[in-house]
């Protein structure tokens, strides 16, 4: 979500039940120290559920994000197993090691429109701050540039999603209580919230980087660049089997 967010439609016609859902498909390139990967992003949004599918080298991840339940599923199709995780958990965790107030951000309007893979886009520039201990050092920082099309298929879709997981206290990219991982979920929350009340990104740029005394020096060895480019975005249907746990899989709940 993007670092920033991205949300996408999948069309399983044969099965299950078919809502109205919007797709997004991207291509992604990612930077971390000496790291460099390439990858695809599927995002399918139907109503108040999510699905997001990530092809990064020869790691495939699949996520669910169901606000009704309020849950977030991770899919692992190599081991068929998946891992249910309540959202209200991962945000009394999450908030041990970054307060519930510490995260802020901007976003303004640079430059003139443009058009991206057939989709006119206006430029914003974004700034996401993240304190990740009591004392506020060190701080996540993800700065970048980011062109969102306030007009186009699926953009009131993508937009109710993007405001009903704030009410829900949705966290994106959670994964332990490591202070790092914390961070980067926190400021890749609010940067898919900024961006999803315009719009959806058709291209995105950012800089991650931590500031504050000797620590942020050594966390910035492995300091990253992301990139996205939306190659296309589309309203569909998407079968509810979609955002289910295949059956016969392993299923771990967390508490």
């Amino acid at each position: 979500m993007t670092g920033t967010l991205r949300f996408v439609a999948v069309i399983l016609a044969m099965c299950g039940n078919a809502h109205g859902a919007v797709r997004i498909t991207e291509n992604i390139s990612a930077e971390a120290g000496k790291i460099h990967t390439t990858g695809t992003q599927v995002t399918e949004i139907s109503a108040s559920r999510m699905r997001v599918e990530a092809r990064m080298g020869d790691n495939t991840t699949v996520t669910i994000y169901d606000l009704d339940s309020a849950r977030e599923i991770a899919l692992n199709p190599e081991k068929r197993e998946a891992t249910v995780r309540p959202f209200t958990e991962m945000r009394q965790l999450a908030e041990k090691s970054v307060a519930a107030d510490a995260t802020t951000s901007n976003i303004i309007p640079t430059g003139a429109p443009r058009t991206v893979n057939g989709i006119r886009c206006q430029p914003y520039k974004f700034t996401v701050r993240v304190k990740v201990v009591p004392d506020g050092k060190p701080t996540l920082v993800v700065a970048g540039v980011a062109c969102i099309a306030a007009r186009a298929a699926g953009v009131q879709e993508y937009r109710d999603f993007v405001a009903s997981g704030v009410q829900h206290r949705l966290l994106i990219g959670y994964r332990n209580n490591n202070l790092v991982f914390v961070a980067l979920a926190y400021a890749e929350t609010e940067l898919s919230r900024i961006i999803g009340q315009i719009g959806i990104p058709m291209e995105s740029d950012r800089d991650i980087r931590f500031e504050g005394g000797m620590f942020a020096a050594l966390l910035n060895r492995s300091s990253g660049h992301r990139s996205t480019e939306t190659v296309s975005v589309s309203e569909d249907s998407v079968a509810d089997t979609a955002f289910q746990i295949p059956a016969g899989w392993k299923v771990q709940q967390e508490r």
